[in-house]
């Protein structure tokens, strides 16, 4: 009897080390398989993330050359402005002395009236 349990002993330990062989079999392929699905989806994550990256640095170079053309007419329409501003201030440092030697001869008639007449005067007498 002491074979017949010995050799029943063996078959059964045949037998779980198939099932043991079997499921870590099963095992190893289902990890595979989920690892290859894993892989996939992190290359799809991966491309799709690389896209909408090189979507937005090309949205933000497009931004930038705006704003360099915005910032440039600034500066062109800011010149401009400058440039109209000293030409108002000569035309009113202009008008300014003309208008006070306006009221300086609108105040002094009776000066260059008679200093006309007196010249006029000693003109006709020589």
């Amino acid at each position: 009897m002491d074979r017949l349990d010995d050799w029943s002993f063996k078959t059964k330990k045949m037998t779980w080390r198939r099932i043991f062989t079997s499921t870590t079999t099963q095992l190893g392929n289902a990890l595979l398989l989920e690892n290859c699905e894993l892989k996939e989806r992190s290359d799809k994550l991966h491309e799709q993330y690389a896209d909408k990256l090189e979507a937005l640095e090309q949205g933000r170079h497009e931004l930038r050359q705006k704003l360099e053309g915005c910032q440039s007419q600034w500066e062109s329409q800011v010149g401009e402005l400058e440039r109209d501003v000293r030409e108002l201030r000569g035309q009113v440092e202009r008008l300014t002395r003309t208008l006070s030697e306006a009221e300086r001869d609108k105040s002094q008639p009776s000066w260059s009236t008679a200093s006309t007449h007196r010249d006029s005067e000693i003109s006709s007498t020589l």
